[in-house]
């Protein structure tokens, strides 16, 4: 159901205003007196009774939304002019993740075998950190041992660009060291499935 406002009292009153206006000068204008407001009466009433019979298919048309007026054309949902926009699937929250120097900083990866991640890590003030990503097995192993077979690595920069290939059934992790460091990196992570 459509509501459909009702004019207040100035609108009203404009109306009326405005509608003498208009009778008195085509009254006026078809020779005054009492044949001219006489003339003016009756093409009034032709108006409105010209109005009220197109007004409900002026109204119909004004009111109905487009979708749904018999034979027109449906409204598109995307604009078909606009470039298509690929939705980025990240493998990881973006951070920023504090990195306590001496301490290790684990992130889970929601990776599938197959996929391929490429990005970026990102310091947010340029300082150096590093960088691996490892299988569940392989974290356990750095975490008891100090060693362990990586994915993928890096060391000694501020920034990197990542590009990696998953070769098997995680839980995968990136983990991110500042070792031998005296303050907190803010590293920025913005990987995604390619």
């Amino acid at each position: 159901m459509t509501c459909v406002e009702r004019p207040g009292l100035f609108k009203t009153v404009s109306a009326v205003v405005v509608f003498a206006a208009a009778f008195l000068a085509v009254s006026n204008y078809l020779g005054g007196g009492i044949d001219g407001v006489a003339a003016a009466s009756l093409i009034a009433v032709a108006a409105a009774i010209a109005y009220f019979v197109f007004y409900g298919w002026i109204a119909k048309e004004t009111l109905t939304p487009p979708s749904k007026r018999p034979h027109a054309r449906p409204e598109s949902k995307a604009d078909i002019t606009s470039p298509r926009v690929r939705r980025v699937q990240s493998v990881c929250e973006p951070g920023p993740h504090d990195v306590e120097a001496g301490r290790l900083t684990q992130i889970a990866l929601e990776v599938n075998p197959g996929d391929t991640v490429v990005g970026r890590l990102e310091e947010e003030d340029g300082d150096d950190f590093e960088w691996m990503i490892v299988d569940e097995d392989n974290w356990v192993k750095y975490v008891d041992r100090g060693r362990c077979d990586v994915e993928a690595q890096g060391r000694g920069r501020g920034a990197y660009t990542v590009r990696w290939r998953v070769s098997g059934r995680g839980p995968w992790f990136l983990v991110l060291e500042a070792y031998g460091k005296k303050n907190v990196r803010e590293v920025w992570t913005n990987l995604r499935r390619e």
